[in-house]
């Protein structure tokens, strides 16, 4: 293999390598956002800053649901771990959170 074909296939490798770990960072990102999210909301129950009985359920429901997609993400993604998921359910659960929250 000569050296520009050696050059331009590990150009190649390293744009492929930023784009996951660019990828990567995004998720861990927002996974962190929502967790703390998530764990203001929970703060605010405990505080008893919700006034009606119906709110307070409310609230729990959703706390409830959006824990059940966030929990079986790990806390720190790594390339092997992200490698394994599908695209596709990382974004559908994005989605899933971020209307659980609204």
């Amino acid at each position: 293999m000569s050296l520009v074909k050696q050059n331009a296939a590990s150009v190649k490798i390293q744009r492929k390598w930023r784009k996951y770990l660019s990828f990567k960072n995004n998720i861990q990102i927002e996974l962190t956002f929502f967790r703390g999210i998530l764990f203001t909301i929970m703060k605010k129950i405990n505080n008893k800053d919700i006034i009606t009985l119906k709110i307070y359920r409310k609230a729990l429901k959703t706390i409830h649901y959006i824990n059940n997609i966030i929990t079986p993400y790990p806390h720190i993604f790594n390339i092997q771990a992200l490698y394994k998921m599908s695209k596709f359910r990382l974004y559908l659960d994005m989605a899933k959170i971020k209307l659980g929250l609204i």
